[in-house]
């Protein structure tokens, strides 16, 4: 429960406020924390309902990146995800352990990311996937599709698969070439 006015904290100029715990310990919290959901009490051993001993894994650290990316104004991508209305669910804002739960339930190992299977969606578990780095930037809402062959697959899935040099190609389509062209080159093509 909050119990003061915000006021800018001397130590670290943010704005803070005084909350009182369920245990009745008051203490003083960034507005930030409080705000994003990440602090739920006191901290002082046994308030914590449920300890989990994963506060620094991966796992954890993405949970808590996930859910400042949905609720943190102040972070500069909020407007992507929370600022469009793309947040977590509730099940999973509420509670790490389900998280983590479905977490390892759905693939999850050390070195994946977590990916929104439609990126115009929040995160949820009907949503979401572990990916490797290579693919999560190939899910990217700023990648170019290309339909060629009755197919359309992001740029650069064209270029690994038909072995080509990324920067001829793009550069051939920024030229106005068509998608042929700029694959197999306009003497290839006009022959």
């Amino acid at each position: 429960t909050v119990v003061s006015d915000p006021y800018v904290c001397a130590k670290d100029m943010h704005r803070h406020v005084m909350v009182r715990c369920e245990c009745g310990i008051e203490r003083d919290l960034n507005v930030r924390y409080l705000a994003s959901g990440e602090s739920r009490s006191c901290g002082r051993k046994g308030c914590v309902k449920v300890k989990h001993g994963l506060a620094r894994s991966p796992l954890y650290l993405c949970w808590q990146d996930i859910k400042r990316r949905c609720y943190d104004k102040s972070l500069w991508c909020y407007r992507l995800y929370g600022g469009e209305g793309k947040l977590m669910c509730n099940e999973w804002r509420q509670s790490f352990k389900s998280f983590a739960e479905w977490a390892l339930s759905n693939g999850y190992r050390k070195g994946l990311t977590i990916e929104r299977i439609d990126n115009s969606k929040g995160y949820a578990p009907d949503n979401c996937r572990w990916a490797t780095c290579k693919e999560q930037c190939r899910n990217r809402r700023t990648n170019r599709i290309i339909e060629f062959r009755g197919e359309a697959k992001c740029l650069q899935v064209w270029i690994d698969e038909l072995g080509l040099s990324g920067n001829t190609v793009r550069t051939r389509l920024r030229r106005g070439w068509t998608v042929e062209e700029a694959f197999f080159g306009k003497e290839t093509i006009h022959k």
